[in-house]
């Protein structure tokens, strides 16, 4: 019971700090591109990478990890915002998002979370990208970038679809309890 109201506070945090990255890479998809802006996206992005850590919602952890070590990256101007950057950070807020919806998908019916396919190709991407591979960023743009066309199918090509994977069970210690709690002070 303690772990699903944890749960449930996590998923009201996460999902106003996934609103908010939305907003901030629209504004850097329109040119808007002020340091503050990437920093609090970066907190965002650790925020949600902490307490899903806590939780061992492994797939949330995975893919906010990678994602906060291109943001530190840009941060420390080892990478710039070129479009093909933008667009996986793109990708990983929407995944982000499906894998909150399954965790509270999982929250409302008393089930396992469901683990995804697509976190995995993802956070290679994101590897690719943080790392500076040229593959990687052809991986995201993948010619179609840009085409109202393309990106509808490529919107529907990236429906995650659920793999049944059951999650191990971590005891939490004095510290990762701290953080939740810090997490949830926000």
């Amino acid at each position: 019971e303690e772990d699903v109201e944890l749960l449930v506070e996590f998923l009201d945090e996460s999902y106003d700090e996934v609103d908010r990255c939305e907003e901030i890479l629209n504004d850097i998809q329109d040119g808007t591109i002020d340091p503050e802006c990437v920093n609090e996206l970066f907190r965002k992005v650790h925020s949600i990478k902490g307490v899903a850590s806590c939780c061992d919602l492994h797939d949330i952890t995975n893919l906010t990890h990678v994602t906060e070590e291109v943001l530190s990256a840009i941060r420390d101007e080892k990478l710039t915002f070129q479009p093909a950057v933008v667009a996986t950070i793109v990708d990983s807020n929407d995944l982000l998002r499906l894998l909150l919806d399954a965790v509270k998908v999982a929250v409302d019916e008393s089930r396992e979370v469901a683990r995804f396919d697509e976190v995995a190709p993802l956070v290679d991407r994101l590897e690719g990208v943080r790392d500076g591979q040229a593959s990687a960023m052809a991986m995201v743009t993948g010619g179609t970038a840009g085409t109202e066309e393309g990106d509808a199918s490529e919107a529907e090509a990236a429906t995650p679809e659920p793999v049944d994977e059951t999650p191990h069970r971590v005891e939490r210690d004095e510290e990762d309890l701290e953080l939740i709690v810090e997490f949830l002070d926000e």
